[in-house]
């Protein structure tokens, strides 16, 4: 019976022992790792520990969590948010201010964070980001960056920093100098964007920190040791298996985990990681707390935490795993580590010291590396580089600077009354200032001077330094660079000299528009005038014909000097867009009839469609016919005969519309898009069949943008074109708007005229118009003459050219006034007639003193309407 009970309660027994163990097999502790970003190399352990089954085979279901930017990663951690998480040395700031968070791992040796200048910035170090725009993440994961800045002795207020938006849209658009990053990623991106960069290391200036760090909260750390030391072991077990099986690795990030990196930029990165972790000397997830007193002292001399408190957080940061055990398994744990290290260090002495003899080599040779590359750099940047013990009263220099002095490196031992002795004797006062003033205030100094060297060329320098002083206060060390900016200074004055050349070649340019509008308006107003008198007496419709094509060219030569002049004005920003009230139905009616007769000379249709336009506008109204004009004379122009133009105008939504359509030759896709440049034909034999400068559109398409609006095109070659633009015009209630009608100047006109005009041909026909309108006149050949009539004679107008031989028209004016003043005479207007009319000619003749301004070819009715305000 008994042997029965204890049967039984053996089969209870096993079965309970095996319900408990198929129960453990199958429970998974649940974890969360929180990691900064998707899938790329810099966390790959962790993704291979999962996808391997690592963590899994550790009895742990691990979720991994991507980082939330805009949340603090640490305080989530120490909320219970997540368990474990990933950040950089800051850790050791965050425990001074309180946080109970440990390190359980550094997978790198030395931070991938690295600060990157744009190529065009010339940043090449700390010392050049004075006043430059700087972006980093501002409270975590930015620890290299922010004791880099602070030991090259930059302050906040030393530059404009910008928040860190994890994103480089800024630096790449040029709106940041500098930004930080993880030099595997960013550095590919930027070379694939073809975006040309510096890269500024921390660890060059001696700032070498751990990063990748893999921390938790103290309690985590402590209430569940075995969940955590497998946690550590399954996720090295994964950065080995990673960094072992990096195109494998690279491919499961790519295909199972949607890494949006490239398979080469992963390669890329995963080589760069594989430096940083120092496998050959370093096991992964080693770390030595005495690295980070160095970091300690940084933080303090930047007042981020007291030297107490830093000292208290560097007590149990780094996560001792067999903390918690029993003090008998300490013991054994000892005896056991005692037995195998006698083992070890009796079967490998030999090895051991050949390793260590490797491992200096190595070290060696990568130091070796790291000076020739340095060496290298400023070779190419001309930059040199130097550093003075106080103490010792000991200066050192790279060998650029006995290169940028006309010597061979290391030909001599430096000194200071050396250097000094080079620099120019301009200079050696303001640098011995500089210098001496900065030490005696303990701030950084930034100099530029000249050297001259023994060959007696000039080197132009600008030198950066700062100072270093202990506790107390005494100055202890500078350190400094040297940059040879003589090829900048050279290539600024080259530009000088040619912004000086490009200068004198626009008063050149304004000079010749000048004389070749004086010179070309001068004939055509005798040209044009006389026309215009000869057809009011021909009778002769043939003549009349041919006078009309005389007239017609005499325009056309009219036109083509006012599109250079319109064009020199625009190109000089000098054009005035006027906003009077007009009449929008007369003005367009008018412009109809005016094309009219041209369109019926080639068997044209020229339909007008205006709708919906108010009685008075307010804008420029002879802008926007300008446009108009050179939009109907093109479409006629370039339409064969028998065919159709269209002019759409319409007012709606505050703007006025206005359309130009044809049945031409039309344009091509290509020649479309740059239709609206200067100077721009089609083809030559475009200009040889139609002729044309080709600066009417680009004219039309800059007055309409002063406008407000835009001139575009729709075309087809063969099937015609359309221009079309629409510019914000204003409604108006007046109903004056400024428009003299010919019955205006039809008064009659009495008085006496002084003429002073030296052409012989204008003098006839002003005589003619002076005859008919039965207006008394004298004529002055020059100003001289001029002066001479005003003294014996009384003059109602006296009628002014400028271009004269023995004395022009603004020194005659002058003159006539000083008489006026003293004799105390009542004052003769005085009326510009002139062909100078480029920007500033009104300006400049009524500022001399006259009253009028007109300018040549001569409009008779215009001319007439002015002398009436005096005469009638």
């Amino acid at each position: 019976m008994n042997s029965k009970i204890l049967f039984i309660k053996f089969l209870l027994f096993l079965y309970m022992s095996i319900s408990v163990a198929f129960a453990e097999t199958n429970y998974l502790e649940k974890v969360s790792l929180q990691l900064n970003a998707e899938s790329t190399f810099e966390f790959a352990g962790y993704y291979i520990a999962l996808e391997n089954g690592y963590y899994e085979e550790a009895g742990l279901n691990v979720e991994i969590i991507s980082r939330d930017f805009n949340k603090n990663n640490v305080e989530q951690v120490i909320n219970g948010e997540v368990t474990y998480s990933i950040t950089d040395s800051n850790i050791l700031l965050y425990r001074a201010k309180g946080s109970p968070i440990q390190i359980m791992a550094s997978i790198f040796q030395h931070s991938p964070l690295v600060l990157i200048s744009r190529e065009e910035t010339m940043i090449y170090s700390p010392l050049e980001m004075n006043n430059r725009v700087i972006s980093y993440p501002k409270d975590i994961d930015n620890a290299a960056v922010t004791v880099l800045l602070s030991s090259s002795g930059l302050n906040l207020s030393d530059y404009t920093y910008v928040t860190f938006k994890n994103d480089y849209k800024k630096f790449s658009e040029g709106k940041v100098d500098v930004v930080s990053g993880r030099s595997g990623r960013i550095i590919f991106d930027l070379l694939d964007e073809n975006i040309g960069f510096n890269i500024i290391n921390p660890v060059n200036y001696g700032v070498d920190l751990y990063d990748g760090i893999l921390f938790s909260t103290e309690d985590e750390l402590k209430n569940n040791p075995e969940r955590s030391k497998k946690f550590l072991a399954a996720s090295i077990r994964g950065w080995h298996y990673a960094m072992d099986h990096k195109e494998e690795t690279a491919k499961i990030l790519i295909n199972k985990y949607k890494s949006k990196s490239s398979f080469d930029a992963l390669l890329y990165e995963a080589n760069l990681y594989e430096k940083l972790m120092v496998r050959k000397l370093v096991d992964i997830g080693y770390t030595n707390p005495d690295r980070f007193y160095k970091v300690s002292q940084s933080y303090e001399k930047m007042a981020k935490a007291s030297k107490k408190k830093l000292d208290n957080a560097l007590k149990n940061l780094v996560w001792d795993p067999y903390s918690n055990t029993t003090e008998y398994e300490k013991y054994l744990n000892i005896l056991f580590i005692f037995v195998i290290i006698v083992i070890i260090i009796i079967f490998s002495l030999v090895l051991f010291s050949r390793k260590l003899k490797n491992t200096v080599d190595l070290r060696t040779k990568e130091i070796n590396e790291k000076n020739n590359i340095l060496k290298e750099v400023q070779r190419i940047a001309h930059l040199g580089s130097w550093n003075y013990d106080a103490k010792n009263q000991t200066l050192d220099w790279s060998d650029e600077v006995y290169r940028i002095l006309g010597f061979q490196p290391q030909s001599f031992t430096p000194k200071i009354e050396f250097y000094i002795s080079y620099i120019h004797p301009d200079d050696v006062e303001t640098f011995k200032k500089t210098y001496d003033e900065n030490l005696k205030q303990k701030r950084q100094y930034n100099i530029q001077y000249k050297i001259l060297r023994d060959d007696y060329t000039i080197r132009y320098i600008k030198e950066n330094a700062i100072h270093d002083y202990d506790k107390n206060g005494n100055y202890i060390k500078s350190i400094g660079t040297i940059y040879d900016i003589t090829k900048s200074i050279v290539h600024e004055k080259e530009l000088e000299e040619q912004t000086r050349k490009a200068m004198e070649s626009n008063v050149a340019k304004s000079e010749f528009l000048a004389n070749m509008s004086h010179e070309i308006r001068t004939p055509l107003n005798s040209i044009m005038g006389f026309i215009d008198l000869i057809k009011e007496k021909e009778k002769d419709e043939e003549n009349i014909k041919y006078l009309n094509v005389i007239n017609s060219a005499s325009n056309d030569l009219l036109s083509i000097i006012n599109d250079i002049l319109d064009f020199s004005k625009i190109e000089s920003g000098s054009i005035h867009i006027e906003h009077i009230n007009f009449n929008p139905n007369e003005e367009f009616l008018i412009t109809k009839k005016l094309f009219e007769a041209r369109a019926d000379e080639k068997n044209i249709v020229l339909y007008l469609n205006i709708s919906q336009l108010p009685k008075v506008l307010k804008g420029d109204v002879l802008r926007i016919k300008q446009v108009l004009n050179n939009l109907l004379g093109n479409a006629i122009k370039f339409t064969p005969q028998g065919k159709n133009v269209f002019v759409n105008i319409k007012y709606e939504k505050e703007s006025l519309h206005i359309s130009v359509k044809d049945e031409g030759i039309g344009i091509s896709k290509e020649y479309q898009k740059r239709i609206f440049e200067p100077f721009s034909q089609e083809d030559n034999s475009t200009t040889r069949k139609y002729g044309g400068t080709g600066l009417g559109l680009s004219i039309s398409y800059d007055l309409i943008d002063m406008m407000g609006g835009e001139l575009k095109v729709d075309s087809e070659p063969g099937k015609g074109s359309n221009f079309y633009f629409s510019i914000p015009l204003e409604k108006s209630d007046d109903k004056k708007h400024e428009e003299v009608k010919e019955h205006e100047i039809k008064k009659e006109l009495k008085g006496d005229i002084l003429l002073v005009e030296d052409n012989p041909a204008n003098q006839m026909f002003m005589k003619v118009i002076f005859k008919k309108s039965k207006i008394n006149y004298d004529i002055a050949a020059d100003g001289l003459e001029a002066i001479e009539k005003f003294k014996n004679n009384k003059y109602d107008v006296i009628l002014m050219d400028e271009n004269m031989p023995n004395m022009g028209g603004i020194e005659a004016t002058s003159k006539i006034l000083e008489i006026e003043e003293q004799k105390q005479l009542l004052h003769t207007p005085i009326i510009a007639l002139t062909a100078n009319a480029l920007k500033g000619d009104k300006e400049k003749f009524l500022s001399a003193g006259m009253d009028e301004y007109l300018t040549k070819p001569i409009d008779k009715n215009k001319l007439l309407r002015i002398l009436g305000k005096y005469l009638a």
